[in-house]
């Protein structure tokens, strides 16, 4: 059983995940793209709406300035990293 045991031991490889990059990207990944976007601003609409009829436009307010500052917060990462990059070429 000892022998048994080692090669188990031996012959384990982990499941690990795999990438494939793909030389050429699908045509519409820019139109499903702009559609998620889309669908994220309008669920955040709907949500800031749903706040301002229950609790009241204060939150509402609040909520929406938050979601600006977020927003703009990540915009400014992007150009963070493409100046990093640029950088680093």
């Amino acid at each position: 059983t000892n022998n048994n045991e080692q090669q188990q031991s031996s012959s384990f490889e982990p499941n690990l995940p795999t990438v494939k990059f793909d030389d050429d990207p699908p045509k519409d990944v820019y139109e499903k793209a702009i559609t998620r976007t889309l669908q994220w601003l309008s669920a955040t609409a709907i949500f800031g709406l749903a706040l301002w009829s229950t609790v009241g436009s204060k939150t509402a307010e609040e909520f929406f300035a938050g979601y600006l500052v977020e927003q703009s917060l990540s915009v400014d990462n992007l150009f963070v990293f493409l100046l990093l990059f640029d950088y680093f070429n």
